[in-house]
């Protein structure tokens, strides 16, 4: 189950990795192709349609899941990056990954990672949209300057040790984002073997 939760998890990542693109492309000019984000998109919405069905391992739901996965492939041969795959929720999930492995750590898995760094990622859109009393960003003030103002989130270290399970399979983890909390999907819970190396047991 836990493959199957860490394939979900990767997956739901492309929604921030698109977010990314985008922002780059506003910014900077770098190509943006809307077919290939249309494609991915389409993929999300099937996947996001089914994602109930994760926990039982609904055929359908595995199906959804492995389609949107190869088809991100496909789109980054189509775009000749990895843009339409991965984006700073993936930059997490390798950080984390290589700090593991240079402490003789496994690390988690792959996409349970960038289900964490998306979550990361979304929180600190949300400030960034939003600022932290909750107004709007106006586009007045750099992002560097909506950031100081907020105050720096701090440096994005792997979940610490786990709080607890929700009812829904979750487990709560601390991000290392100034005390904030995550939380990490996973239906059917999180494997113990997993949930150790999360918590860089």
């Amino acid at each position: 189950m836990h493959l199957i939760a860490a394939g979900l998890g990767d997956t739901l990542g492309k929604y921030t990795c698109l977010l990314d693109w985008k922002l780059a492309n506003m910014i900077t000019g770098e190509y943006y192709c809307p077919e290939v984000v249309e494609m991915v998109r389409t993929a999300l919405r099937t996947v996001r349609a089914q994602s109930e069905k994760v926990q039982t391992r609904d055929p359908e739901a595995v199906k959804a899941v492995t389609e949107a996965l190869v088809l991100t492939g496909i789109a980054m041969s189509f775009v000749g990056n990895s843009r339409p795959a991965s984006g700073c929720e993936h930059h997490c999930a390798h950080c984390w990954e290589m700090k593991a492995l240079m402490e003789g750590r496994t690390p988690a898995l792959h996409g349970t990672q960038v289900g964490v760094g998306t979550i990361l990622a979304l929180r600190l859109y949300h400030r960034l949209a939003h600022g932290a009393g909750g107004d709007r960003y106006s586009g007045r003030e750099s992002p560097r300057g909506c950031r100081r103002r907020q105050g720096s989130p701090g440096p994005l270290h792997p979940p610490a040790a786990p709080l607890g399970s929700g009812t829904d399979g979750t487990v709560r983890c601390i991000s290392g984002v100034k005390g904030t909390g995550t939380f990490i999907f996973s239906p059917g819970g999180v494997h113990a073997e997993q949930r150790d190396r999360l918590a860089g047991r």
